[in-house]
């Protein structure tokens, strides 16, 4: 059974070197729609991340989120702004809200919004910024305002430079740095400054890879050999570590401390490449979290980099058939290398007399058919197939009104943070006319 359980894992485990930093992904319970672009930033009155809107497969996205460091949690504040992408937004820590500007709806927008960490507010200033998407925006503690730089209209480019009070937009720079959109934006809470890297703009237009500095008067510029090339990038203020993080679109990282760039490189296991994620640091557990972005397109999985170990995790999702109480799938144990792993099947009649446990690595397609499918066609009323049956099905041991399946993960360091997934089949003739009945699904991180 070792050797099957092997053959699992290793249907998507990682592989890569280790580093001190690591990317671990997250299996929320609740999962926002698929999207780029999203305005992210750190939420410190829920003490994590809020999440607004962002480019779905439909269109613009009007919704909120927050994300707890372990679940997403959908909100449903009486006033929005309405549905875009490429929004900038940045917390303010002296007045404790998130600050939302413009972004691209059903027009390059140019409005004022602020999260209380229940609800929006509309702020309408005398004077704002020109409207404008793909721009930066962070707390600049020099000045002890939020600043606003570069992005695009409809037809061109930006370079102008904004603080934001509370009360009123102010210009305060207009020439320096030359105009460009998704510039990489952070405060270096150490030095007060705010660091800006790359974006694109320039005559003719291009990926950019200088770095500025702004000490809450100007902009200056950095010069240093070592600087990271140019590319779409994203970048926080690691308050934990003291520096500012730059992640690539295609995973490696780069480190800002002390006025300069130091390559960290690629770690273990990282996010698949991809442009235009939503990307915040969470203060109150010292991670920085990525949601979505996109790679052909709009992707819907939460990464979070630290250096802290890999929790297991045992997360149900769909919904078992059959008459109530439910078959129902569980483990008192949490999936973790080396460790024993008890598989559950409850709710048996005396009438079942086989179970068995599907495994599966993927849960977005079963061959040529698309998941979940619905199994109404076989007899099997109600019931859906939730994941492929990659790793094939287990017997398990049935007793009285349950069915177990004792397993052991192997201790191999390459299946940590590998994703598998189960669902139980059992067969009780009083269920349907198949006589077969599927629990819900149930998705295993191997952590440590």
């Amino acid at each position: 059974m070792k050797a099957f359980l092997v053959l699992a894992v290793a249907l998507c485990a990682p592989q890569g070197i280790a580093q001190t930093l690591s990317w671990r992904i997250q299996l929320p319970v609740n999962v926002p729609t698929s999207r780029s672009s999203p305005a992210m930033a750190e939420d410190g009155v829920n003490g994590g991340v809020v999440m607004f809107g962002g480019l779905g497969s439909a269109g613009p996205l009007g919704d909120t989120w927050t994300w707890d460091g372990s679940d997403w949690t959908a909100t449903t504040p009486k006033t929005a702004p309405s549905p875009r992408w490429g929004a900038g937004a940045a917390w303010d820590p002296v007045r404790k809200v998130v600050v939302l500007f413009g972004g691209l709806g059903t027009g390059v927008l140019g409005d004022t919004w602020e999260w209380d960490g229940t609800g929006w507010t509309l702020v309408q200033p005398t004077t704002a910024p020109p409207a404008r998407y793909e721009h930066g925006m962070t707390y600049d503690s020099a000045s002890g305002k939020v600043l606003l730089y570069g992005g695009q209209t409809a037809t061109e480019a930006l370079g102008d430079t904004w603080t934001w009070d509370g009360k009123a937009w102010t210009k305060v720079a207009d020439l320096y740095p030359i105009p460009r959109y998704r510039p990489s934006m952070a405060l270096d809470e150490t030095r007060k400054v705010v660091v800006l890297f790359g974006g694109y703009g320039g005559e003719p237009q291009r990926t950019l890879s200088d770095t500025w500095e702004w000490d809450g008067a100007q902009w200056k510029p950095m010069l240093y050999a070592n600087r990271p090339s140019s590319n779409w990038s994203d970048m926080v203020w690691d308050d934990l570590r003291k520096r500012c993080l730059l992640r690539y679109e295609h995973g490696p990282m780069y480190l800002y401390e002390n006025g300069g760039w130091t390559y960290l490189g690629a770690t273990a296991k990282e996010p698949a490449g991809r442009m235009r994620s939503g990307f915040a640091y969470d203060r109150t557990r010292s991670q920085t979290v990525l949601f979505g972005g996109e790679l052909y397109f709009p992707l819907q999985d939460t990464w979070v980099l630290d250096d802290g170990p890999v929790p297991g995790r045992w997360v149900p999702y769909g919904k078992a058939c059959g008459p109530t109480p439910l078959v129902d799938l569980s483990s008192p144990d949490t999936p973790r290398l080396g460790k024993p792993l008890q598989v559950v099947v409850g709710n048996l009649t005396d009438k079942a007399t086989i179970a068995l446990l599907a495994v599966g690595a993927g849960r977005t397609s079963f061959g040529n058919f698309p998941l979940p499918i619905p199994m109404d066609a076989y007899g099997m009323t109600g019931c859906l197939a939730l994941h492929d049956f990659a790793a094939g099905t287990w017997a398990m041991s049935v007793s009285g009104s349950s069915a177990t399946l004792g397993l052991t993960v192997p201790n191999t360091a390459s299946l940590l943070q590998t994703i598998v997934y189960f669902q139980g089949i059992v067969y009780d003739p009083t269920g349907n006319p198949a006589g077969l009945l599927m629990t819900q699904g149930a998705q295993l991180l191997i952590g440590q």
